[in-house]
């Protein structure tokens, strides 16, 4: 339904607009849900409105999933850098990544791998986020001085840890065995990759 009474936006303001509510639909129903009718009915506009700054639905996924991983990223490595020691920095990192709450955004990016397959403008922008992923904890690694030889390997190593916890994430709750054990899995990993004791359980 049409909002008669909607605040009249700039056309920067409305677009940014269109793509926090594109974000908000891939996070709460997954990326096949975002079309010109659900999001128009989101934003209470006609479909002709969305398209008219988002021509294409598939950019607009893209740039949608990219919105969300970039933030994401941006918010973990600022509060993991925000500690005082490259300890507690990787600590915080991990702490920050086991929580239950990420199970919205695992399950996102879990649609959008799958997704990707036959999206090929959304398959850039999951690579594109993978390679900021693995670019950030490299360099947070590296400037550490951790007892690894090689800062992108290990980095690479404990970035498939999490993704393997992420899927059990969206498969179990966050008390099941199974989480424990993958839980287990990253602390352990991480600790051996690094020459670290993160003193977790």
């Amino acid at each position: 339904m049409i909002n008669p009474n909607r605040k009249r936006l700039k056309p920067d303001e409305r677009r940014a607009d269109m793509l926090a509510k594109a974000c908000e639909v891939l996070l709460e129903d997954g990326i096949g849900a975002l079309t010109l009718r659900h999001l128009a009915a989101r934003l209470g506009v006609v479909p002709g409105l969305v398209n008219h700054y988002f021509p294409e639905i598939e950019a607009l996924a893209a740039e949608a999933f990219a919105a969300i991983a970039e933030s994401e990223v941006t918010a973990l490595f600022d509060a993991a850098l925000a500690e005082p020691t490259p300890t507690a920095q990787i600590t915080r990192l991990i702490v920050d990544l086991l929580e239950p709450h990420r199970r919205g955004v695992s399950l996102l990016w879990l649609d959008a791998w799958q997704a990707s397959r036959n999206r090929a403008q959304l398959r850039g922008a999951v690579i594109t986020a993978m390679d900021l992923w693995q670019d950030r904890l490299s360099t947070l690694i590296a400037n550490g001085g951790f007892a690894t030889p090689d800062p992108a390997a290990s980095a690479t190593r404990i970035l498939a840890l999490i993704d393997g916890l992420s899927i059990q994430a969206v498969i179990d709750e966050p008390d099941a065995p199974g989480h424990a054990i993958l839980r287990g899995m990253v602390i352990t990993g991480v600790e051996r990759e690094l020459g670290i004791a993160l003193g977790l359980v």
